[in-house]
């Protein structure tokens, strides 16, 4: 999910925390939906609050994890242009 919203060109915070909606919520969904939990409404406060924190540092941990990955992808990909106007995809140019 982290890569296909890195795609749309959100920068890292923004998809960190838009992934962190759509996880937690979906959670907040799905699994009432299928009988494994309460809704949330009937969770305490407490209860609430340390699922969010966990769900919330699951995320910024997959933000910082892929950053680097999606850094290093973009690179990789894209064509570097030299002094001399030729293109390589390697870091360096040949001079």
């Amino acid at each position: 999910m982290r890569g296909l919203l890195a795609s749309t060109g959100l920068p890292g915070p923004a998809a960190t925390a838009l992934h962190l909606g759509l996880v937690w919520g979906g959670e907040q969904v799905i699994l009432p939906a299928l009988g494994v939990s309460a809704p949330v409404f009937k969770y305490g406060g407490k209860a609430i609050a340390t699922d969010l924190l966990h769900h919330t540092v699951y995320a910024t941990a997959t933000g910082l994890a892929y950053s680097p990955v999606w850094t290093a992808f973009r690179v990789a990909d894209t064509p570097n242009r030299c002094r001399d106007g030729s293109r390589t995809a390697l870091v360096t140019c040949r001079y």
